[in-house]
């Protein structure tokens, strides 16, 4: 058996991550001291993106992420947030299908606390006055040079699959295509149709992903969706909570167990065990 830990929207709230961490290090203790867990099953941590703006400690939370992709093996998804960072350095514009136009990288994260970001991560290395009152233009060779940037270059995903799961950060529109568009800024209007709205790949049971955070409108999360397609059962868990979005949501951890291959190489059993 393999459980994957989804941690879905973090932006910089090193608190709610850290409650995080130590409530699935509780719940793993106690799953193992009873035996639920066995020595020879797989806890694999998937990091839905969105590490970075909106709280204070966009450092902090990035570091920590790293140590888990180096020391534990996690899976780092990148979500439209952390694709403002290496856009910005990368000169690399945001284009939007459905509306037929290119934003700039630059501008939209300025637009979404990009200023406030680099201050926090990078403002020690220039002076108080300097840090003050630049832009985020001028933050663009002290972050190619950092080891967040290099981070998220190297070993930041698009995607994650498992036989029967498909990890990304935003929702997927069309169950064909998986564009970088999609999967950074996927998500529906229609909540009232799941049939129509959400889609699952399908080669899978189910999607996992985060980007939702829509608490204003009265949308609670996580949010489980299940639908029958294709004479097939379909599940869809938006993660995501609006941690680190000014809606006071808390940041709480899907975890999903996925059975071993069997004698035909088909994982046939997975659900929805936790959410913490």
């Amino acid at each position: 058996m393999t459980y994957y830990i989804a941690i879905p929207d973090i932006h910089g709230e090193k608190e709610k991550l850290d409650k995080a961490l130590a409530d699935i290090d509780a719940w793993l203790d106690r799953k193992q001291h009873d035996g639920t867990i066995q020595p020879e099953d797989k806890i694999q941590f998937v990091f839905l993106g969105d590490y970075i703006d909106r709280g204070k400690d966009s450092k902090y939370v990035l570091a920590k992420v790293k140590e888990y992709v180096l020391d534990r093996g996690a899976i780092c998804l990148l979500g439209n947030h952390d694709l403002f960072l290496i856009g910005t350095v990368d000169g690399t514009g945001v284009y939007f299908e459905e509306y037929g136009k290119s934003n700039s990288n630059l501008a939209m994260w300025e637009n979404n606390g990009g200023l406030k970001t680099c201050r926090e991560m990078f403002g020690s290395q220039f002076d108080q006055h300097f840090r003050e009152t630049t832009d985020v233009a001028s933050y663009i060779e002290v972050i190619k040079k950092s080891e967040e940037y290099n981070f998220l270059k190297e070993h930041g995903r698009r995607k994650y699959e498992t036989d029967l799961i498909f990890f990304c950060h935003a929702q997927q529109s069309d169950a064909k295509d998986y564009n970088d568009t999609i999967l950074l800024w996927g998500r529906t209007k229609d909540y009232g149709r799941p049939d129509s709205s959400f889609k699952v790949p399908a080669n899978k049971a189910m999607s996992v992903h985060g980007h939702f955070h829509r608490l204003s409108e009265g949308i609670t999360f996580p949010r489980i969706v299940n639908y029958i397609h294709g004479g097939k059962a379909k599940t869809v868990v938006m993660a995501d909570c609006g941690c680190g979005c000014g809606w006071r949501g808390e940041l709480h951890p899907v975890i999903i167990a996925e059975s071993s291959k069997n004698d035909n190489g088909i994982a046939d059993d997975i659900k929805i065990v936790a959410i913490l």
